[in-house]
């Protein structure tokens, strides 16, 4: 018996707009329902595996990358390598074929306001870096550029805490906000505890603490939450 139930899910998963997107998307959806499948993708892993490969080896603290994965692109519990950002709107494709045709009418639709793959990687300031779309979709390439990138930015502003900040946008309320998911979810992965500071930072009663971003080995480690994806970055993204 085929399996129908990931076509089903991905299919859920898509969000329909503009006027090119619906069609398009309900046709790929109805071709994968109607031919179903016998097993998941085989490079259909998670991303937060090559995150978490990359910490170290870039110096990253340990879980901040990963928790930046999903936030980036998280859903049921895994990073997703197969999502595209166009317009404004994710999309979390089956395979990276589907990703790819995606990511090509994106482009010719929205320009370089397409975001791509794990770490949602923006074309328009990035795009240069590689050396076509189907490179900065591929899991390892993407999620090692998010790394490098990340890194660059703790360099330029003196802290883990303002480099993940602006890694999502320069918009100071953006800022805040992607902060506290990527906090939040390092905490869930057992990488962190949230403190009082931190706590009342993201609800806008206290100023941002330095040391926001801590290791707190030992803690058990949680299932990781869904936090809605879709890169609004500054540097990275959108929000310049």
């Amino acid at each position: 018996m085929r399996d129908r139930t990931f076509p089903r899910l991905m299919c859920r998963l898509v969000r329909h707009g503009g006027r090119w997107g619906r069609g398009f998307f309900l046709l790929l959806c109805a071709a994968l329902l109607g031919l179903g499948l016998t097993a998941r993708p085989a490079q259909a892993g998670d991303c937060r595996s090559l995150a978490a490969v990359a910490e170290p080896e870039f110096g990253i603290p340990e879980g901040l990358l990963q928790a930046m994965a999903m936030v980036e692109t998280g859903i049921y519990g895994m990073a997703w390598p197969w999502t595209i950002n166009a317009g404004g709107k994710p999309y979390y494709m089956l395979t990276e074929a589907d990703a790819q045709e995606l990511a090509r009418r994106a482009v010719a639709v929205y320009g370089d306001q397409v975001a791509m793959g794990c770490m949602q990687i923006y074309l328009r300031w990035h795009a240069q870096e590689f050396h076509d779309l189907q490179e900065i979709l591929q899991p390892a390439a993407n999620v090692r550029y998010a790394a490098a990138y990340l890194v660059s930015l703790h360099q330029r502003y003196g802290s883990w805490v303002s480099a993940v900040q602006h890694y999502h946008a320069s918009d100071p309320t953006a800022q805040l906000i992607y902060l506290c998911k990527v906090i939040r979810t390092r905490a869930s992965l057992g990488f962190q505890t949230v403190s009082l500071d931190t706590a009342r930072a993201c609800a806008g009663a206290a100023p941002i603490p330095g040391a926001m971003v801590t290791a707190t080995p030992g803690l058990p480690a949680g299932a990781a939450p869904d936090p809605a994806s879709g890169n609004q970055q500054g540097e990275n993204g959108r929000g310049q």
